[in-house]
């Protein structure tokens, strides 16, 4: 056998040797490339999921409220025909009543946090299920609760507001009350 066959033998064998080593390298450093991805992909989830845990539980107090706050006022409200139904005269304790009734707050749902993760990309969630009930909780539930908001601030504004305006007058207490208690009942 010639020497120059056995060298260059030796040199493929290591040249391939060596393609190995390269190839395991960089499928190792990809690996590791991959987890630390998935890590960060992770870390921003769960980042994003508290962010909207906290805004729920927020927005979830305020609705409890205003909840609350309704039904005193359609209590209120209830008391008040109770009474202009009735014959009992005009005194000044009727117009608590009538001031509860003109003012209105809407409700605001806060979807900053749901926002950010849409610019991020949805598929940030890696629970299907999840993702799918937040997409439907804040672009169709709130969606209704916020155009519902809109409407009854709409209503104050163009119908509740310019009745007051016109049939009420303001007292250094700011309470509303009738220019002519006779007209409303």
């Amino acid at each position: 056998m010639h020497v120059s066959n056995i060298v260059g033998a030796r040199d493929w064998r290591y040249a391939f040797g060596e393609l190995i080593l390269i190839v395991i390298g960089v499928s190792m450093a990809l690996a590791a490339s991959s987890w630390y991805d998935g890590q960060q992909d992770r870390k921003r989830e769960s980042d994003a999921l508290r962010e909207i845990r906290e805004t729920l539980q927020t927005d979830r107090q305020t609705l409890t409220t205003r909840r609350d706050t309704t039904q005193s006022r359609v209590d209120e409200l209830s008391t008040l025909l109770a009474i202009l139904e009735s014959d009992t005269p005009y005194s000044d304790d009727l117009s608590q009543y009538f001031s509860r009734m003109n003012g209105w707050r809407g409700v605001r749902i806060r979807s900053a946090p749901f926002e950010a993760l849409k610019e991020r990309g949805l598929n940030l969630i890696t629970n299907d299920a999840l993702r799918f009930r937040l997409i439907s909780l804040y672009e169709d539930h709130f969606d209704r609760l916020r155009s519902s908001s809109e409407n009854q601030e709409e209503f104050v504004a163009n119908h509740s507001l310019p009745y007051f305006l016109k049939h009420f007058r303001r007292t250094e207490t700011q309470d509303w009350v009738p220019h002519d208690y006779q007209f409303i009942k």
